[in-house]
Order: structure tokens, then C-alpha cells, then sequence
């Protein structure tokens, strides 16, 4: 009898250590159970670098005598109407119908006019545009209906905030340059693409109408990712102080 219940006995231990050496094969190793999760993707940094060929015009853009104000929003504090432009107050684009941005303070004018032409007015482009209570960047988008630009040809444009109507002559005006270039063969890849790499090559060739345009999609769209890429990048141009303003459908 005691013979008996030995082998029972071993045979019952044999059964349990086959189950746990069973058991810890099932686990993973250590090296796997502490393998370091993936960090966060680092975003390409967005920047401009200027064209380094000559000026598309000798004349300065700007704001008109009114200061960029009307008279009757009375001492308005903070930025006054503006281009979204670096200081030379132009750019490159490679867009048949490009986009363009401006900074409208809070105002209690209702209309303005958007308006593009060539040296020669051969080219001549003029639109109203209802403008938004309060204070933002302005969205000016070419419609399909306005002649496509040409390739090589230098483009004057101008904003202005009609603080009676008809408008007067000294009314807050803002004015830029701008010209249509021959894409590479990279850049092409990325039109109609809005992504930071779109962003970071048109930022890095030069193309600053096409550039900031990504960048504004890209915060419109995903605000908590590129946000801060839209800020810096206006920031590296002089443009920190209306940075973090909405962006605005007129």
C-alpha cells in the first residue's frame, strides 16, 4: 500500500511542474514585456528662405494714410490691417489661382474689395467682399470664374476696407506682389496636397503663397498639431503679433 501512494504521488507532482514549466514558456521574456514604446513623431520644421533674384517691384506695399483703421472704430488697440507677407511685401506662387491672406482688425465696416491686376492692367481683377464682425485673418481665395495667372508675370494686389460706401480714396489699404513660377518637378508632386512636407518644400523653395496656404489648411483642419507650426512660421517673418489670430471666411 505505501509503495501504491508513492507513485501517486509522483506521478501528481510529474503532472503540476509539467504545467507550470508549460506555463512560464507562455510568458513573454523580459526584453519584450519592457521594450520601450514608440515616441511621439517629430514634426519638420516649417521655414521661408526668400527668393535671392530681384524684386518684383520698386514700389513698397502697405497700409494707407488712414493707418489702417476707419475713423469711426474710434482708438482701436492692437494690430492695424495687414498683408500676410514677409517685409518685402511679396511673393512667389506656382497656383493658376492663388490664395491670400490679410489681417483685418475688428471693424465696423461691412465691405471690401479685393483686387489683383497686372503692370500693364491687361490683367485686371476686382471683387467685394463681406467682411467679418470681428477681428482675424482674412481668407482671398482666385475663383474658378477670374482668368488663371500667367507664368513669369509680376501681379500687384490690394485689400481695402470700405469704411463708407462708395469707398474713398484715402481708405485703409493694404497692397502686395506677387508672381506665378514654373514648378519643380518635386513641388509638383505636392499640388493639391496639404501636408507638412508639402509646407516644408514650398517654405524652403521660396513659394510663400502656396506655403502659408498649406500651413492654413493644416491648422484649420488639425488645429492641435499645427498650430504652433503656423505660429513660427509667421513668427519668422515678423508676423508674431497677429500669429495666433482665427482665420476667417469673408
Amino acid at each position: 500500500m505505501t509503495r501504491k501512494n508513492y507513485q501517486g504521488s509522483w506521478a501528481l507532482c510529474s503532472i503540476a511542474l509539467s504545467f507550470n514549466l508549460a506555463w512560464v514558456a507562455a510568458l513573454p521574456s523580459r526584453a519584450q514585456v519592457s521594450s520601450p514604446l514608440p515616441g511621439p513623431q517629430t514634426l519638420a520644421r516649417v521655414t521661408f528662405e526668400p527668393p535671392s533674384n530681384e524684386r518684383l517691384s520698386d514700389s513698397a506695399g502697405g497700409a494707407s494714410r488712414q493707418g489702417g483703421f476707419c475713423p469711426q472704430d474710434g482708438m482701436v488697440e492692437g494690430p492695424s490691417l495687414m498683408p500676410i507677407l514677409p517685409d518685402s511685401k511679396e511673393g512667389l506662387t506656382i497656383s493658376e489661382r492663388p490664395t491670400l491672406f490679410v489681417y483685418v482688425p475688428q471693424t465696423k465696416a461691412e465691405q471690401g474689395y479685393f483686387i489683383l491686376k497686372d503692370q500693364t492692367e491687361d490683367y485686371y481683377y476686382q471683387t467685394q467682399v463681406s467682411i467679418p464682425q470681428e477681428g482675424g485673418i482674412v481668407r482671398l481665395t482666385l475663383p474658378e470664374s477670374a482668368p488663371a495667372l500667367e507664368i513669369g508675370t509680376t501681379y500687384q494686389w490690394s485689400f481695402v476696407v470700405a469704411c463708407e460706401l462708395p469707398a474713398r480714396a484715402d481708405s485703409p489699404r493694404v497692397e502686395g506682389w506677387l508672381q506665378r513660377v514654373e514648378p519643380t518637378a518635386n513641388l509638383n508632386n505636392y499640388r493639391g496636397v496639404d501636408s507638412i512636407e508639402a509646407a516644408t518644400s514650398y517654405g524652403a523653395a521660396g513659394i510663400w503663397y502656396d506655403a502659408v496656404t498649406t500651413l492654413a489648411h493644416l491648422r484649420q483642419s488639425q488645429p492641435q498639431t499645427y498650430n504652433q507650426e503656423w505660429v513660427d512660421f509667421l513668427s519668422s517673418v515678423g508676423l508674431e503679433n497677429i500669429a495666433n489670430e482665427p482665420i476667417l471666411e469673408p
